[in-house]
């Protein structure tokens, strides 16, 4: 692009001077001077001023358009430039505000752990309250739980036509099932404390995606830091979940958004073929 400029430029400049100096030949010298049978007469000066213009102006015009039209195609360029700087910084602005946003919202969020009555050590522990980041492994445990005991449903009901049925037997399909069900029972219980969280996130990378800011992958990492081990994990089952399978899953796999997951915290290491292997990648090396 600079080349192109600079040509136009020494084009513009190369018609100027030779105008210019068509114009300033000392033509006086030239007097009487026989050209073959022909002599020219310094009497015929209007006749060569009119010659001189018709020459020289055919040059000046076509330096004065290439110049006009640099100058249009260098404001426009820069106006272009302008124009991204101000989408850029609105962006920054935006994105940095909503992740603020979440890191509110994460400190609000809690987990009671209710009660409990260990009749083998005699002895009733207190119910404790989790906040912050400190509370997903809390949800985790409760998702677990309740995956587990829905788990246990499907495998009885499969028993009625088979005595071999366990997790590894059963289909992707009634492993998606189950899933479903489970978070819905979760997430029904734990709504007001979670669906902020999960809506401010997906609302971020949808930001990213929409925006289309210069480097992406900059602004997934940081949102990617936000994420603990156990939010990390809840987000991989919001998105198989009816909440997020729509919208966020395709986000969650364009993004890579799985990459760094401890796939040890899965419910089941056989959820993790529930994902394509672009969920899993590294962005940055797209």
């Amino acid at each position: 692009m600079k080349d192109k400029k600079d040509i136009a430029i020494y084009m513009a400049f190369g018609a100027l001077i030779l105008g210019l100096v068509a114009v300033f030949i000392p033509y006086i010298s030239l007097n009487g001077i026989g050209i073959g049978e022909y002599k020219i007469h310094i009497s015929e000066y209007d006749k060569l001023g009119g010659f001189i213009g018709g020459i020289t102006t055919p040059f000046l015009s076509i330096s004065a358009f290439i110049l006009l039209y640099r100058t249009y195609q260098s404001q426009k360029e820069e106006l272009s430039e302008t124009r991204a700087i101000v989408q850029q910084q609105q962006f920054d602005t935006t994105f940095f505000n909503s992740l603020e946003l979440l890191g509110h919202i994460i400190q609000n969020i809690s987990f009671t752990l209710e009660s409990q009555d260990l009749i083998y050590k005699k002895e009733i522990t207190p119910s404790k309250v989790y906040i912050g980041r400190e509370s997903f492994k809390f949800f985790y445990e409760e998702l677990s739980r309740i995956y587990k005991q829905q788990q246990n449903n499907t495998i009885n009901s499969l028993l009625e036509d088979s005595h071999a049925i366990d997790e590894g037997n059963i289909s992707e399909q009634e492993l998606t099932n189950i899933i479903r069900t489970s978070y819905r029972i979760f997430f029904e219980s734990n709504n007001a404390s979670l669906g902020h969280y999960f809506a401010t996130v997906y609302n971020i990378i949808n930001q990213i995606d929409k925006s289309n800011p210069k480097d992406k992958a900059y602004y997934l990492n940081i949102i990617k830091a936000q994420f603990s081990t156990f939010g990390h994990t809840l987000l991989f089952y919001n998105c198989l979940s009816e909440y997020g399978d729509i919208r966020f899953k395709p986000l969650l796999i364009k993004y890579s958004l799985l990459n760094g997951i401890d796939k040890r915290h899965l419910i089941s290491p056989y959820h993790e073929s529930l994902y394509p292997d672009k969920a899993y990648e590294n962005y940055m090396n797209k």
